[in-house]
């Protein structure tokens, strides 16, 4: 969708997808269901959801002090409310501070670190894993 509307930048939005189902298998007629809803468990759960507007958790409008308070998903939404910050220092001593509480392992840091590197707006990369460097874990590196 992202693709779409850059290569369409004076669309109104994105254009109706029309799903097809092309079977070719060995029974015939085609024995399974077409209604999306058939593939969930709780087919309520999913009907009910499928065809209603999103929800919306706006990062923006919450603020960071009760963010912090979310446990696990906490630093995830830190580092997505923060990404596009000219200046990732405001953020770097808060990332620390929710890291060490939150202990998460290295298979999950290395990859956000590199998040941060290719999504951030901020110059400051360096600055900003200095201060990782200096008040963070050992157990990371």
């Amino acid at each position: 969708m992202s693709h779409y509307l850059k290569a369409n930048p004076d669309t109104n939005g994105l254009p109706v997808i029309i799903p097809l189902l092309l079977y070719t298998g060995k029974r015939s007629p085609y024995p399974y269901s077409l209604e999306l809803v058939d593939c969930f468990a709780d087919k309520a759960l999913a009907r009910a959801n499928l065809y209603e507007p999103a929800q919306l958790i706006d990062l923006s409008q919450i603020p960071d002090d009760e963010i912090k308070q979310h446990g696990q998903v906490a630093l995830l939404e830190m580092v997505q409310k923060h990404i596009h910050a000219r200046d990732l220092m405001n953020f770097a001593h808060d990332f620390v501070s929710l890291l060490n509480q939150i202990k998460i392992t290295r298979n999950l840091y290395i990859p956000l670190l590199e998040y941060i590197i290719v999504a951030c707006d901020s110059k400051k990369h360096n600055a900003f894993f200095k201060v990782l460097t200096e008040q963070q874990a050992i157990e990371y590196r």
